[in-house]
């Protein structure tokens, strides 16, 4: 088997990993598009030529190629935001069939009470908000290491044991949560939510969700034929350990978490793809050096998967920095080599993938330097871009170029590495 692409988003998201993703599965054509970490909280957007559009959270952006899902042990399978967004993927799209997705049994549960705690504490910030999507993902994990609960527990439970569980957890874990994080008065707008959900439907939804939507099949012989992709979620500059605290993501963004991955499918060899745009854009709350200076856009770029909203506010906007870019990436492959090496996966050359030039007008400012940034402003080429920013990488990691993008769909990217 070939290297195994590894789509990697090395800013802070919204870098344009499902376009990447997108074009990697209609060029490899494989069976299963692995997601290797995160959750339903990516926004993952795929445009195709035919004008269908999806912005995917839980599928994989492999879908629309006709690849199916692999969700891994490190994905937190969201089993109501599953249901939502396959209710939604089936109106914007003439899918021939339902998509097929396999699931590790080792992968964790997000429930309601992870999902209510999550914007119960977002809300009591007020206007100090960190910027979470509310879709409970820390709360997950934090959770999880008292009060465990697997995909495998939803698919060997019954209903009513699916009950129980949930029981507990509002019993034991929420009132000890919510005294953790000191409160002790919830806001109205989650009063019924939290103590008067009716637990044998939600039980009852998230069985459903797994008998109807998720198989655990074989997954292991199933998933690892032919050629296969793996689709991060986030951003390197989100990742729990390299961020800036206490904005960051609970979860390993960058290759540790694939080759984990790959190591449980028997994938020997990964090929890296670190994702960035022609400029930086960052949600919510957290530090962004030099927003608001110019980069070279021709317009204000049409986002429409990231608009407005009360959790994550505007979209943020800055220029490019090309020395930080590499030091998040050549962090990533250093840390990731031990890895590597204790799983017994190779590690290719690395690539770079860059999009949005088409939003660019001609010259793309980038600031070359960290200390005043107004006045290390360099005007770059929009075309000569991807080589500028792949001299700034030390010689030994055989960074190149993959892929250049001019546009919203697969038709757009041009891919360099032959």
């Amino acid at each position: 088997m070939s290297a195994a692409s590894v789509v990697i988003g090395a800013n802070f998201g919204d870098e344009g990993k499902g376009l990447i993703t997108d074009f990697e599965a209609r060029r490899l054509n494989p069976r299963f598009v692995t997601r290797f970490n995160g959750g339903a909280q990516a926004g993952h957007t795929v445009t195709t030529s035919d004008g269908r559009r999806h912005v995917f959270g839980h599928v994989s952006s492999g879908t629309f190629a006709g690849s199916d899902t692999f969700l891994s042990s490190n994905f937190i399978f969201n089993p109501l935001a599953l249901t939502r967004e396959l209710s939604v993927l089936g109106k914007e799209s003439d899918l021939k069939q339902h998509p097929y997705i396999l699931v590790s049994d080792k992968a964790r549960v997000t429930t309601i009470y992870d999902m209510l705690i999550n914007g119960i504490i977002e809300t009591l910030r007020g206007n100090d908000r960190h910027g979470s999507c509310g879709m409970g993902i820390n709360e997950t994990v934090t959770r999880h290491e008292f009060f465990p609960m697997s995909f495998g527990s939803l698919r060997f439970n019954s209903t009513f044991d699916i009950e129980t569980q949930l029981e507990k957890i509002y019993r034991e874990w929420v009132p000890k949560r919510l005294a953790q994080l000191g409160i002790d008065s919830v806001p109205k707008d989650f009063v019924s939510a939290l103590y008067s959900t009716d637990l044998s439907k939600v039980a009852h939804d998230m069985k459903s969700a797994v008998e109807l939507h998720a198989s655990p099949g074989n997954w292991a012989a199933s998933v690892k034929r032919g050629p296969l992709v793996f689709e991060g979620a986030q951003g390197l500059m989100l990742d729990e350990f390299m961020g800036e605290f206490p904005h960051v993501t609970r979860s390993i963004t960058g290759l540790p978490a694939a080759i984990v991955a790959a190591a449980e499918l028997n994938v020997k060899s990964l090929k890296p793809i670190y994702v960035t745009r022609a400029y930086l854009t960052r949600h919510g709350a957290g530090r962004l050096e030099n927003e608001g200076i110019e980069f070279g856009a021709a317009s204000t770029p049409d986002d429409k998967t990231n608009v407005e909203n009360p959790w994550q506010g505007k979209i943020r906007y800055a220029p490019l920095e090309p020395n930080m870019l590499r030091s998040f990436i050549e962090a990533d492959l250093e840390r990731a080599k031990f890895v590597a090496q204790a799983l017994g996966v190779t590690i290719e050359p690395p690539t770079l993938a860059v999009t949005c030039l088409d939003q660019i007008h001609s010259d793309v400012t980038v600031i070359d330097c960290y200390d005043n940034p107004r006045t290390c402003k360099v005007e770059v080429p929009k075309d000569d871009l991807p080589e500028f920013l792949v001299r700034r990488f030390d010689p030994k990691y055989e960074m190149s170029v993959s892929h250049v993008s001019r546009g919203p769909t697969a038709a757009d990217v041009e891919y360099l590495r032959r």
